[in-house]
């Protein structure tokens, strides 16, 4: 006989074990609609928390004898979300090669996020209600166990081995056997044919869902073929085909062309032409490797060697399945594959290189824009030779992009000014730049053209010397410099930790989906300075209240968990943040930590049940801040995982803790708390990563939050009541 305890915790770990994948999965999916843009991930958890935060208050509304009928529905629910994403361009139609805009995104995203959400946290308040449980932080325990489990069974077991297709149909046939298990316990007999039927479509899912990620990418271009896609530990990855030409799509942004990339060997070829001449010349490829080009250019040059450095090992093996010289590059001995971060090769490879050149993509994400850095650019410089150059490409706001397009590459450019003296770029829909500490270097076509020739290099039917003429045009000669250098006193350089290219990215994006709102978008941060300085504080002020001022007695519990969990999802993030900073393998290593946070909310939960304090919760903040300020100040310091791995699990103790100890001393008032837990975190997640930290730096940001929380401490220490 299943104890009645059994039932309840078995419950409350499904809501959140399942719960956990859908919302990976979901997350997923919005990213590839977005093309990866950085604001995806603060929007995908601020729907997910308001909407769960708005199913808790409607849960405690309706009758809890409505519980197996909703938690029936949630596969259901889940199912239409992923249809409606699978099918985003019928739905929202932005129209071939153009964004999606931006009220369309908030739209859809609520609705495909809100719904799944909203039934989750809904179902976890029913749940409670009619088991009669007693005690509301156990719920909260096995939610986050249930987190935690899911977490490491999607990134350790299921990318790892299955396609995101087959981990739907895994995902609905362990939905179906937990639900036939849950409905044989609490005697719902007409409960089981649902999971019967459930069970059966999971069979089916797959191919079904499948089909449906073909045609949505037949719609984005009807000219095209899709002949394959799957997903990595790091990507999604598509390939389009027309007239013989491959195009890989990496989260629904043109990667590649191949057989030939012809724009990246017009880069490589002008970067070849700006060093001086010798026996060897040796290249670093970061990304775009693995084509023709690679193939091409160490059988055209004498002496050449191409190390070819990739993050992500199974998108090559994607390409060279697809490509039939794999075999010849494979056996060619001046060829290199490293399957291994750039950065991090870059900062401990003892080699020294002619060229570098970085195929990456604008810095519109945080995986992207550690490249594009001032700490990495130093990198890239001691890297190279004395007359080595560097070069990469960055969308320009020449034709159709805006004033933050061209802020961010004065950004760019500034930082790249600390570490190379002589930097010249070629114009055009995306600006290249190149860049060395040699006086080589050279804008002057005629010139390009004479070293070009005097190689004395066999016919290319892809690239002639007349081409410098179009990549150095004389009547731009000096013009984006220029540009680039107007008021660039009042431009802010791009950091590792202040990395303002993702505020730009993302200012750009509201800008040319919405132009009539520039203004409003130029100033977006301006809020999140006055919500920081301003209204954060107010909030502090009415979390130490704790009753001593009758007027605000309703409010001080909810904003003490609101302030709390606002710092510990701050915390959880800028770690996050740092961790991806080194290594770059946040996707591949998401288990790991969703993991350390969800121990450490577990751990917190069963410390501070029936003992602790709120002293306690502001010092583990405090301490944890130091622990955030010394990875700044010492970056060897944030390079051990360890390190980082223990402040996400300190982010999930002092969450974990501070919910235990409110909810403690006020019970009756679980849904507020609970609320303002959801509420706190929501807000955090949307801007902290796309706002905050670009704008104020990492260390302005943790410093603030340290005297907050330091005032908080002490304050609490003299009335402890």
């Amino acid at each position: 006989m299943i104890s009645s305890i059994s039932k309840k915790s078995f419950f409350y770990f499904l809501i959140g074990f399942f719960s956990q994948f859908f919302q990976i999965l979901i997350f997923r999916e919005v990213m590839l609609i977005t093309s990866g843009n950085e604001f995806s991930i603060g929007l995908v958890f601020f729907i997910w928390f308001i909407a769960g935060s708005l199913g808790s208050f409607i849960g405690k509304k309706i009758s809890p004898k409505k519980l197996f009928l909703f938690f029936t529905l949630y596969p259901i629910v889940f199912l239409i979300s992923i249809t409606l994403l699978k099918l985003n361009r019928i739905i929202i139609n932005p129209g071939q090669g153009q964004l999606i805009n931006l009220w369309s995104m908030l739209w859809f995203s609520c609705v495909t996020l809100g719904m799944v959400a909203f039934f989750g946290d809904m179902c976890l308040v029913l749940g409670y209600r009619y088991f009669k449980s007693s005690n509301f932080i156990k719920v909260y325990y096995f939610d986050s166990l249930g987190h935690m489990c899911s977490g490491i069974i999607f990134t350790y077991i299921l990318i790892s081995f299955f396609s995101s297709e087959i981990i739907y149909s895994i995902i609905l046939a362990l939905f179906s056997i937990s639900h036939i298990l849950l409905s044989i316990f609490e005697k719902k007999k007409r409960y089981l044919l649902f999971s019967i039927i459930i069970f059966i479509f999971a069979i089916f899912a797959s191919n079904a869902i499948d089909r449906l990620t073909e045609k949505n990418w037949k719609l984005f271009n009807k000219s095209f073929t899709l002949k394959d896609h799957t997903d990595t530990h790091y990507n999604n990855l598509a390939l389009l085909s027309y007239g013989g030409i491959n195009n890989l799509y990496v989260n629904g942004n043109l990667s590649l062309t191949f057989p030939e990339d012809i724009t990246i060997q017009s880069e490589i070829w002008t970067a070849i032409c700006q060093i001086p001449s010798s026996k060897e010349t040796n290249i670093a490829l970061i990304g775009g490797g693995g084509t023709d080009l690679v193939y091409y250019f160490s059988k055209s040059i004498p002496g050449i060697r191409i190390t070819d450095i990739e993050i992500d090992k199974k998108e090559i093996e994607f390409i060279h399945k697809h490509y039939n010289r794999h075999s010849e590059l494979s056996n060619q001995k001046n060829i290199e594959f490293i399957y291994k971060d750039g950065r991090s090769f870059l900062q401990n490879t003892k080699q020294k290189f002619d060229i570098i050149s970085l195929h990456t993509g604008d810095p519109n994400t945080l995986l992207v824009n550690r490249y594009y850095t001032l700490e990495f650019f130093k990198t890239i410089k001691n890297t190279l030779n004395n007359d080595g150059i560097f070069t990469f490409s960055l969308s320009s706001s020449e034709n159709y992009q805006g004033t933050f397009m061209n802020k961010l590459n004065k950004s760019i450019y500034k930082s790249l000014k600390q570490s190379f003296q002589n930097i010249i770029v070629s114009p055009g829909d995306t600006n290249t730049f190149y860049a060395s500490n040699s006086s080589y270097l050279t804008e002057e076509a005629k010139t390009l053209s004479d070293r070009y020739r005097s190689m004395n290099l066999p016919p290319n039917p892809k690239f002639s010397h007349y081409q410098f003429q179009m990549t150095f045009p004389k009547w731009k000669k000096g013009k984006v410099i220029k540009k680039l250098q107007k008021d660039l006193d009042k431009t802010s350089e791009n950091s590792d930790y202040k990395p303002t290219s993702i505020a730009y990215s993302l200012l750009n994006w509201f800008d040319m989906l919405n132009p009539d709102f520039r203004k409003f978008v130029s100033k977006i941060d301006s809020f999140y300075y006055m919500f920081f300085y301003f209204i954060l504080p107010v909030i502090v002020i009415l979390s130490l209240n704790n009753g001593t001022l009758k007027i605000f007695n309703k409010i001080d519990t909810f904003c003490q968990i609101f302030f709390i969990s606002f710092s510990g999802i701050v915390f959880d993030l800028l770690a996050i943040f740092i961790y991806q900073l080194n290594f770059g393998t946040l996707y591949s290593d998401v288990g790991i930590l969703t993991a350390a946070f969800m121990l450490g909310l577990i751990i917190s939960i069963k410390v501070f049940t029936k003992s602790g304090n709120i002293t306690i919760v502001y010092g583990l903040s405090t301490l944890t801040c130091g622990l955030l300020i010394l990875c700044n100040l010492y970056p060897v310091f944030g390079s051990f995982k360890i390190i980082l791995l223990i402040i996400i699990a300190l982010s999930g103790v002092i969450i974990g803790s501070g919910f235990s100890v409110i909810i403690r001393k006020s019970p009756e008032n679980y849904l507020s708390i609970y609320v303002g837990d959801l509420l706190g975190s929501a807000i955090c997640s949307l801007g902290v990563l796309s706002f905050l930290l670009p704008s104020l730096g990492f260390m302005k940001l943790i410093l603030v939050l340290t005297l907050y929380f330091i005032i908080a401490f002490i304050y609490s220490l003299f009335h402890k009541n």
